[in-house]
């Protein structure tokens, strides 16, 4: 384990400008971390051999017993080594509740470590070191006899072991890693696997337990000067209810829409934002001529994340995304709000929607799932482990558009595709756009097969009648020295429809909170909304919400607050404004009550 920690030390030595004591404390609260699982693992064997009866000592299955534990640490340090280098190399971290989450998704997670990584080679090569191991241990380890041992010896040894157990428990937390400012040090001080136990025991946190928070009725007042405005007229006199009316003058514009969220497509790669290789030529292209909102973050780091925000317009919180979560259905979303007009609203995506309940979540809020399943042999021309190829994808929603507007019918369709995904497996693209790094080869086809897309659309007869949005989930990589790295979060979010909207730049702070109602703004309706975001086309300060499994944080043009757990607050630059400190506990307080505040209501 400490040699673990030291390669992964090395891999990201020149990020860290610490002290050589702070270096020198996460080694330590990652030893900590290290003895605490080692104690958990070895405390079965423990209290076997303390309980073992004199008479079992030369049996067959005492053997069998004893053999099965030493395999088990003898593979153990192997093994959870390599796991933590291939988990660091896929998002920078080590094991967290991700691990946790693909548990359930064997058949994607296997096929995705069969198509990065040589595993034919490494697990012949796991095994080999294991029976090494587990040869040594077994010829060398000698375990003291405690069959003399009286009764009461006995009891008092393992209710010793076992209070250690509780202290441990009680005492020792994950959230203990959270020292520095540098997060490259707090993750050197996690243990992959005590990271996991932990993810489980805090999987859904309650907020109040785990977070700072304020008078509910303050709470409230903040919740509802955020949003009070000349257009906002607020329905309910319970002043925890943000329904409210929003009011657009003039006509509603019945335009077609089509959301394109693209996976791990980080503003980064777009040479507005210093990408340097020309990786996304089209969507560089597509700035010059569309409503481009340069200053746009993801909320948080995970498809689910992403499409959360995208759909039902509410901050993250703590724990599992909503997407996950039980009584997530018939909640106030982008859906239902196209849907109470007489759209055909649908979520496409090019893998199975079993996967992270995505499929189940959508068909209960206002959208009709199409998947992979709904795909024939002729419209699947390649694909991998997570989906079909963007270019598939995109003939299936201009097939689909083609038949609404067939039947005469207003159409809005969410589009989630998979190509810019590990293992990066993708079609050929023309010579010029090939990229010898497969990672940067998957970002620039996914930016070829929109170009694709948008040739194609300009045939049918609804293309002048459409908004095109291409807006990405989450960025490529969040992972950096910063416990938020704000250039790291930044992603795209461009509204183009040549006819209609005027190509500009807005550089408001914005997040993928605010894509709703700005794009039911740029159509010109009045609905009743429960969503959280703002209209970026008012006149409103912006404010961007970021966030992942456990921070919570806002961004304002002052700086940036995070709450973290164990009712932590933290600010940059440090001394930040109260308000904002009080600003961002109130939102995600708020958000919190999402089962009571997020239900469907009519939203003419």
């Amino acid at each position: 384990m400490l040699v673990l920690r030291l390669g992964l030390f090395f891999l990201v030595r020149k990020e860290i400008d610490e002290t050589v004591g702070t270096v020198l404390q996460s080694f330590g609260i990652g030893f900590l971390f290290d003895l605490t699982i080692i104690f958990y693992l070895f405390l079965p064997w423990i209290l076997y051999r303390i309980w073992l009866p004199k008479s079992w000592e030369r049996s067959s299955m005492h053997r069998l017993a004893s053999a099965t534990f030493l395999l088990i640490y003898a593979l153990y340090p192997i093994v959870s080594s390599v796991i933590e280098c291939l988990f660091w190399d896929d998002i920078g971290k080590r094991i967290n509740f991700l691990a946790w989450d693909y548990l359930v998704y064997p058949e994607e997670v296997i096929g995705h470590l069969i198509s990065s990584y040589p595993l034919e080679y490494l697990i012949p090569a796991l095994c080999v070191l294991g029976g090494l191991a587990f040869r040594v241990l077994y010829r060398n380890l000698e375990i003291p006899a405690m069959s003399k041992l009286f009764f009461v010896e006995r009891v008092v040894l393992t209710g010793a072991f076992l209070f250690f157990a509780v202290l441990s428990v009680i005492y020792v937390d994950g959230q203990q890693s959270q020292f520095s400012r540098n997060e490259h040090l707090n993750e050197l001080s996690k243990n992959g696997f005590y990271n996991l136990f932990t993810a489980i025991r805090h999987y859904d946190p309650v907020f109040e337990e785990y977070y700072l928070t304020s008078d509910s009725q303050e709470v409230a007042k903040k919740i509802h000067a955020h949003y009070e405005g000349d257009e906002v007229e607020f329905l309910s006199d319970d002043p925890w209810d943000i329904t409210r009316r929003i009011t657009n003058e003039g006509e509603e514009r019945s335009w077609n829409v089509i959301m394109v969220v693209m996976e791990s497509m980080s503003g980064t790669f777009m040479s507005y934002h210093g990408g340097d290789e020309n990786l996304t030529p089209n969507l560089d292209a597509l700035t010059q001529e569309s409503l481009f909102f340069s200053q746009h973050y993801a909320c948080g780091t995970r498809t689910v994340r992403g499409v959360e925000a995208l759909s039902l317009s509410v901050p993250p919180c703590p724990g599992p995304s909503r997407v996950k979560r039980r009584y997530n259905h018939r909640l106030y979303s982008l859906g239902y709000v196209f849907r109470d007009r007489g759209y055909d609203s649908r979520f496409f995506y090019s893998g199975y929607g079993r996967f992270d309940n995505m499929g189940p979540f959508f068909a209960s809020n206002g959208f009709d799932l199409i998947d992979r399943h709904d795909f024939t042999e002729e419209e699947s021309h390649f694909g991998n482990v997570w989906g079909l190829c963007d270019e598939d994808l995109y003939h299936k929603v201009i097939r689909e558009a083609d038949e609404a507007q067939s039947f005469g019918q207003h159409f809005m369709f969410m589009v989630m595709n998979t190509s810019n995904h590990p293992p990066y497996t993708v079609p050929k693209i023309p010579g010029d756009l090939a990229h010898k790094d497969p990672k940067k080869q998957a970002v620039r086809y996914a930016d070829y097969a929109i170009g694709v897309f948008l040739e194609e659309a300009k045939k049918h007869s609804w293309f002048d009648d459409t908004l095109f949005v291409f807006v990405s989930d989450h960025a490529a990589c969040s992972a950096g020295e910063k416990i938020l790295d704000l250039p790291a979060r930044r992603i795209p979010f461009i509204v183009y429809a040549p006819k209609w909207v005027k190509a500009e730049e807005s550089k408001k702070l914005a997040c993928q909170l605010d894509v709703a109602p700005t794009l039911l703004g740029l159509l010109n309706f009045s609905y009743v909304s429960r969503f959280y975001g703002q209209d970026l086309m008012k006149d409103r300060p912006g404010l961007a919400v970021v966030g992942d499994h456990e921070k919570l944080g806002i961004v304002t043009e002052e700086g940036v607050s995070l709450l973290q757990a164990q009712q932590r607050n933290m600010t940059y630059p440090e001394g930040l404004s109260k308000d904002i400190v009080e600003m961002n506990t109130a939102i995600y307080q708020h958000a919190a009550d999402w089962r009571r505040t997020m239900q469907r209501v009519p939203t003419r």
